[in-house]
């Protein structure tokens, strides 16, 4: 059984993706697994691409090689962005016809960003602040943080390519594609 990513790395080896695995290509369209691709070569054209998974649900032979180097048997996954995604949704959407407001005084306390709280315990210096609830016919997305996902290798004693992609992009799309 070969270490996880994070006993490899907390020994300060130093851990890559594969080059077979810098062939993927990642498009923000198009159905999972299916919409991936493999490039012919790391630094390959886009126009000599073959699917990672093709529609007879067999996958392409590069889904079976290692994800790292050196190899390892799980890796934890997460996605940082997420916590600037409600920061970023107010930029996109403060401005808009459709933005509809609420004061901080009508938030639970769940929801209320942090603020300075009174010496008597109360909010009330913040209560009439608009706050940015709902726009385009969305809830604001209120403290998303970022995604974390434990990958194990399924069948090899080693992560593979198809591991990580069926382990990773697969919970990241549908919480994406749910939030």
């Amino acid at each position: 059984m070969y270490p996880s990513f994070e006993e490899l790395r907390s020994e300060r080896q130093r851990i890559v993706f594969s080059d077979h695995f810098k062939r993927l290509c990642w498009p923000l369209r198009g159905t999972f697994p299916t919409a991936l691709s493999v490039m012919a070569t790391a630094r390959g054209a886009l126009d000599e691409m073959e699917p990672l998974q093709r529609q007879d649900g067999s996958w392409h032979e590069i889904a079976a090689l290692p994800l790292t180097e050196p190899k390892v048997s799980s890796v934890n996954a997460s996605v940082f962005i997420l916590n600037q995604y409600e920061a970023d949704w107010v930029v996109m959407h403060e401005y808009h016809e459709s933005a509809e407001y609420v004061t901080y005084g009508d938030l639970d306390d769940e929801t209320r960003p942090f603020g300075e709280q009174q010496e008597d315990g109360t909010w009330e210096a913040d209560a009439d602040t608009e706050y940015l609830a709902r726009c385009c016919g969305q809830d604001r997305p209120v403290r998303k943080k970022d995604l974390k996902v434990q990958v194990k290798a399924t069948s090899n004693k080693f992560l593979t390519i198809q591991d990580y992609v069926s382990g990773v992009l697969r919970p990241i799309l549908n919480w994406v594609k749910a939030n």
